[in-house]
């Protein structure tokens, strides 16, 4: 998560609950029932997220016309009392099944009482795309997310319950840690059920996917797409990693770091990773 750090605690923390996903399958999707955890008040700024979140249209350049699809409820809920963070939701929008961008919608103080609604977007397509939010073009990555092969994966599982066993095995593999402003260093943890899970057919180019998080609390501070993506011809298990904070990140596999980034203060509308204020507003009332 990126917060204006100039405005707020130079503490990073996520507590509390989350939304489950939901359940059953859809269009050759399969969501994936999260872990239950203590309620959350409703704060009331859950229906401006979802409003907010829906009229974007963000899909490949010069296919406007066909925008990614845009998956609800949210995948994910979390707030950050400790750095004063009212509420959040995670998005995914979708192409053709596949998660193709995962955004962060939340709600922060300042310190005259008002709350910036701020929005965190980061793409997992292989090239360009364009984000457009009430008829403002606010996002325009040129280049997509870079994917590896996960090392010593088994042969991707021919059916959908074999695989997600072999998913939830190597994301397994994933630790890391986040380091603030002040030094502070914070190890991260992996959350065990995937945020967003599809199971695609054999006639397409991605078999299988899984959206994880490593988070601080429950702050996605790390995205972790695995997917079974065929290459010469073959399924093979495949990742990618994205950014939600504006700390420094480091992420490791099975030990052995695999990627590092550093501190994401500033907003980058070209790049797969980018953040912006939508506005600035009264909190509301809880429902």
């Amino acid at each position: 998560m990126h917060i204006n750090h100039w405005s707020l605690l130079p503490v990073l923390l996520g507590l509390l609950a989350w939304l489950p996903v939901a359940s059953g399958e859809e269009s050759g999707q399969v969501a994936q029932k999260a872990d239950d955890s203590p309620g959350i008040k409703n704060s009331g700024w859950q229906p401006i997220f979802k409003e907010m979140a829906a009229d974007y249209r963000i899909a490949s350049p010069g296919k406007s016309d066909h925008p990614y699809t845009l998956h609800l409820p949210p995948v994910f809920r979390w707030t950050q009392p400790v750095r004063g963070g009212d509420d959040g939701a995670v998005y995914v929008w979708l192409d053709r099944g596949r998660v193709a961008v995962v955004g962060t919608i939340f709600a922060w103080p300042q310190s005259d009482g008002m709350r910036v609604v701020q929005h965190e977007f980061h793409s997992f397509t292989d090239g360009p795309l364009e984000a457009v939010w009430r008829d403002r073009t606010v996002w325009s990555p040129a280049k997509g997310v870079e994917r590896a092969a996960l090392p010593d994966a088994p042969e991707p599982a021919t059916g959908a319950a074999q695989r997600l066993r072999q998913i939830k095995t190597l994301a397994g593999g994933f630790t890391g840690n986040s380091i603030g402003p002040d030094g502070g260093r914070w190890e991260l943890r992996l959350l065990s059920n995937p945020l967003y899970r599809y199971a695609l057919d054999e006639t397409e180019e991605v078999l299988d996917g899984a959206l994880f998080t490593l988070t601080q609390g429950t702050d996605p501070e790390v995205l972790i797409l695995i997917e079974a993506r065929r290459v010469d011809g073959e399924y093979k298990w495949q990742y990618c990693l994205g950014r939600f904070s504006d700390y420094k990140l480091a992420v490791r596999y099975r030990d052995r770091e695999i990627w590092t980034v550093g501190p994401g203060d500033a907003s980058t509308p070209r790049e797969p990773y980018t953040w912006l204020v939508a506005e600035i507003r009264e909190k509301p009332k809880a429902e």
